[in-house]
């Protein structure tokens, strides 16, 4: 689909808060940054006014800025998975802009939200408005990233994505029907069912609406990476890849301006478990744990130091790529050895 050149753009529609679109992205960086276009990943949970301070962020990074995100105000609010999706995309020199403005959300950048605005933001979310001018808005922006050198990827909610109708007739074109040529995906998180479906039926439920994706993938966490790591060859390469991305999670937590630690053991487990699930081990990774706990320790303490300034931070955190690769290697050892002399007994 990415290197389909009849694709003008991939429009992921997503259940907020319960998708794997995260590790999706995550998943498959190597993917998009070797795709023949550009990609250029536009999110519905960024605002539009953050667009030039990513813009800014990413040419940091290029530049080789380990915390190109620093000082950036919207972590003030967002969660250390948004942080994570947008370093690990910079990482690799991935441009993401926001979608949301003043139109499709006229409470944005509110700055006290009392029972009367909450009232009036609810009434907006069920409003024709929020699909319909939303969509338009949308569509407007990931139409003019569209063209033969970029692809634009829309990450947003599902009733957002494709034509919707209802007992009258055709309530809204949705985003698919605005940008010719694209193609729609509806990703669900599913620890029970793997699969991909085309042409699947959807339904806006609290809206008693209905459309059609071009394709349905229930999918996970686990079994993403598990996909990743099998379609590499060789266990040192596998193990360098599970280095890498441990050492940018890690760095995540790290350099994250809140304390989030305690969705980390979420974010490893499944890994950790897709990487022994792909090469029919077990391993209890001590040393890897180790560090991970020392480090986030260190991290607690200084938030706690640093509690009443949002963007100060005491001093570097000792932690090196280096150090993590040793410690694998360590937990790794047997794994290592057994694989070294199966490749000596071919010869």
């Amino acid at each position: 689909m990415i290197k389909n050149p009849d694709v003008s753009s991939i429009l992921i529609g997503e259940i907020h808060d319960f998708s794997p679109t995260l590790d999706a992205v995550l998943s498959n960086l190597d993917i998009l940054a070797d795709s023949p276009r550009r990609v250029i990943i536009i999110a519905e949970e960024l605002n539009q006014v953050e667009n030039s301070a990513l813009q800014s962020a990413l040419k940091k990074a290029k530049k080789g800025d380990v915390d190109p995100l620093k000082k950036m105000s919207l972590f003030k609010e967002k969660t250390i998975h948004t942080y994570e999706l947008i370093f690990a995309l910079f990482s690799v020199g991935i441009l993401i802009q926001g979608a949301e403005n003043k139109k499709t959300n006229p409470f944005i950048g509110s700055e006290e939200v009392d029972i009367d605005v909450l009232r009036k933001m609810e009434a907006y979310q069920r409003s024709t408005e929020r699909i319909t001018v939303t969509n338009s808005e949308f569509a407007r922006l990931i139409t003019h990233f569209c063209s033969e050198e970029t692809l634009p990827i829309f990450i947003g909610g599902a009733a957002h994505v494709v034509a919707l109708s209802s007992k009258d007739g055709l309530f809204d074109p949705g985003l698919q029907g605005r940008v010719k040529n694209s193609v729609s995906v509806y990703l669900i998180d599913s620890v029970s069912t793997v699969s991909i479906t085309e042409s699947f039926p959807y339904k806006a439920a609290d809206r008693e609406l209905t459309g059609q994706y071009d394709y349905m993938v229930m999918t996970n966490k686990k079994t993403l990476y598990k996909e990743t790591f099998s379609s590499i060859d060789n266990l040192n390469e596998k193990v360098d890849y599970l280095i890498t991305v441990l050492d940018k999670l890690l760095h995540c937590y790290l350099l994250f301006p809140r304390n989030a630690t305690v969705s980390l053991p979420y974010d490893l487990e499944p890994i950790l478990e897709a990487f022994q699930d792909d090469n029919a081990c077990q391993c209890a990774f001590k040393a890897l744990r180790t560090i991970f706990k020392e480090v986030t320790q260190e991290k607690e303490k200084l938030l706690e130091k640093d509690k009443f300034s949002f963007f100060t931070r005491s001093k570097p955190i000792s932690y090196s790529k280096n150090q993590l690769a040793l410690a694998l290697h360590e937990d790794l050892a047997e794994l290592l050895s057994v694989s070294s002399h199966e490749k000596a007994d071919k010869f």
